[in-house]
């Protein structure tokens, strides 16, 4: 009883509603109990049913964002190197003009590069 005393009201109360149920089902007829457990017994199954279709919906959700998410990942990155290879073109490009003595300014225009970058190359 002191271990009662020290729980919190809610707690007491799920103790005793607790007891209730398992002393209601003590006092049952055996037709009563028979029907009972055959409740149970579904109310059960059907909750282990519930909760493994949530448990494989989880899984499936899970697979399908992680597929969506490689999808979109290897997507990105054939655009990123597209464009680093558009880029090393236009410098590539910017560099034999300037080698062939095109003036700075016509560069900078056509390809879009600052002063600074065609007189790194």
């Amino acid at each position: 009883m002191d271990i009662l005393d020290r729980m919190p009201f809610k707690a007491q109360k799920k103790v005793f509603e607790k007891l209730l149920s398992v002393a209601s089902i003590e006092n049952m007829t055996p037709e009563e109990r028979a029907q009972y457990d055959l409740v149970e017994t579904a109310y059960r199954d059907n909750m282990n049913a519930y909760n493994s279709a949530i448990r494989r919906g989880k899984a499936e959700g899970l697979a399908e964002g992680e597929a969506k998410g490689k999808a979109e990942g290897k997507a990105e990155g054939k655009a990123e190197g597209k464009a680093e290879g558009k880029a090393e073109g236009i410098r590539l490009v910017a560099k034999s003009l300037k080698q062939n003595g095109m003036d700075i300014a016509l560069i900078m225009h056509t390809t879009g590069l600052s002063e600074t970058e065609i007189n790194t190359l």
